[in-house]
């Protein structure tokens, strides 16, 4: 809708609703936003070298991650195997590297886990009656009663050692911040003054649903995910350390770091590079969502 078209339908008397941002448009400001931020190139940077690496894992020439070598274990750092071999002669570099698509992969499904429901659930519960609203956000409350890891380990225990489980668990403990924060964002477009105008002209809720509110709550939900990825990389490598994720011998983060404990004397290097693996992770996430906040929070924008 142009500018002229909309002051002719203001002037007709039809609802005049302002259309959002073009999404073109966003990430283009978003682009802006990241080149002005140096820590913010560095998170985009460590992200972008994540999935890369992550995606191209096969395809790096690495020793498998899986197979025996017992007559090389316990091998320094050095060439041949840059970080050196674990207590069964496996390379340490190649399981950080497969360990890394598991770990991102579960951090992402569980993003979208939690993302996909709790939009759902947060927008319904801001526009429904305070019926429906009431017990959306009284069973959201009911999860959020729990200590967060302990939920998580409840849930994967219950469903079995897997990814799945894993996703499932840590999707269960985020669904509630998405959904108040969904809940939230819907209350305030609600209330502007030209929806409640619109709908007293009879534009279709469902129109102003699609057209204003839910525009509204994926920027804020995409902010939130960004800020969470981190969280989530590190509540799924601590579930994986207590053997609820993905059993032996695929390769994780958290079950490499499990496998050296009993080494770590004798042979650190086992557990320091997966370790730096997770830490320089979730720095580059964190610095990563941070950046994201600061290009797509209308507050922070200057």
């Amino acid at each position: 809708m142009t500018h002229a078209t909309s002051l002719s339908a203001c002037a007709t008397g039809t609802p005049c609703i302002p259309p959002p941002p073009t999404w073109g448009a966003r990430l283009l400001h978003i682009w802006r936003q990241l080149r002005r931020n140096r820590l913010s190139l560095v998170g985009s940077v460590i992200v972008l070298s994540l999935v890369l690496v992550a995606i191209a894992a096969p395809f790096l020439g690495l020793p498998s991650p899986v197979k025996l070598n017992i007559p090389q274990r316990f091998l320094p750092p050095g060439p041949g195997h840059w970080f050196g071999t674990d207590q069964l002669g496996r390379d340490v570099l190649s399981r950080v590297v497969h360990g890394a698509r598991v770990s991102l992969m579960a951090s992402l499904f569980t993003m979208i886990a939690a993302a996909l429901p709790g939009v759902l659930l947060g927008i319904v519960a801001g526009v429904s009656s305070a019926r429906i609203a009431g017990v959306i956000m009284r069973l959201m409350d009911l999860l959020m009663s729990f200590p967060p890891l302990l939920l998580a380990v409840a849930i994967a225990a219950a469903l079995g050692t897997g990814t799945r489980s894993i996703i499932i668990a840590l999707g269960v403990v985020y669904l509630p911040r998405i959904v108040r924060v969904t809940r939230g964002i819907a209350l305030s477009v609600v209330a502007q003054e030209y929806i409640v105008a619109a709908q007293a002209l009879g534009t279709p809720r469902w129109r102003l649903i699609l057209r204003t509110v839910l525009p509204n709550c994926l920027s804020v939900v995409v902010v939130q995910l960004s800020l969470y990825f981190a969280e989530v990389l590190l509540a799924e490598a601590a579930l994986s350390f207590l053997g609820l994720g993905e059993p032996p011998p695929t390769p994780t983060w958290g079950n490499v770091l499990q496998d050296s404990q009993k080494y770590i004397r004798n042979a650190p290097w086992i557990a320091v590079f997966p370790g730096c693996a997770i830490a320089v992770s979730v720095l580059g996430l964190n610095l990563f969502g941070d950046a994201v906040r600061d290009a797509m929070d209308p507050r922070l924008r200057t």
